[in-house]
């Protein structure tokens, strides 16, 4: 278990913070989606709420960055703009069981989709992906994240995750679901 855990931090390292630091320092959001490190763009978000979604924070403003655990031990990394009145990057990696006993689902994603922070802390979003999953499969990706901000210092909320797989015909071959995850960031 120890091994996973050295493993999932590397892969996260590598396909979250780094992307996510290049993200926050101006770069280009370059929409690409591979299964194992996804990155979820605007043009993804699906379900949000109108008060969910507001324009991307500003490049040249950074902003502040919060960090934490999920309940199944991964890393959540949120960055809010500098006013703290939207999430502006999340990136989070999240463990799923699936329908398959001998399969596993293990995901690193960056989420770009920028959340609006009500008067009372709370935002939200979803969005999904697809892609090819092997040879006549394709899957959706689902991934929502929720929080509340408390005292400017603290960020509670939870996420949840899901993979479908289907088959030419549209019959789902195969489900992932991660349950809710519960998340603290501190400043």
């Amino acid at each position: 278990m120890r091994n996973i855990r050295f493993i999932a931090l590397a892969a996260l390292l590598g396909t979250v913070a780094l992307p996510t630091l290049a993200l926050a320092s101006g770069a280009k959001d370059p929409g690409v989606s591979t299964h194992g490190a996804a990155v979820y763009g605007p043009s993804q978000a699906a379900g949000a709420t109108s008060t969910a979604i507001g324009a991307a924070g500003s490049a040249s403003s950074p902003g502040v960055v919060y960090g934490g655990l999920t309940t199944q031990k991964n890393p959540i990394m949120l960055q809010l703009s500098r006013t703290h009145q939207k999430v502006v990057r999340t990136a989070i990696t999240w463990e799923a069981n699936c329908s398959n006993p001998n399969d596993f689902f293990f995901e690193s994603a960056v989420f770009t989709v920028p959340m609006a922070i009500q008067s009372n802390g709370k935002f939200a979003a979803t969005a999904s992906r697809n892609f090819e999953d092997g040879p006549g499969i394709t899957a959706t990706e689902s991934l929502t994240i929720t929080g509340t901000l408390k005292k400017d210092r603290l960020i509670t909320g939870t996420a949840t995750g899901s993979l479908a797989d289907k088959d030419q015909s549209g019959k789902v071959v195969e489900q992932c679901n991660s349950g809710t995850l519960r998340y603290t960031a501190i400043q």
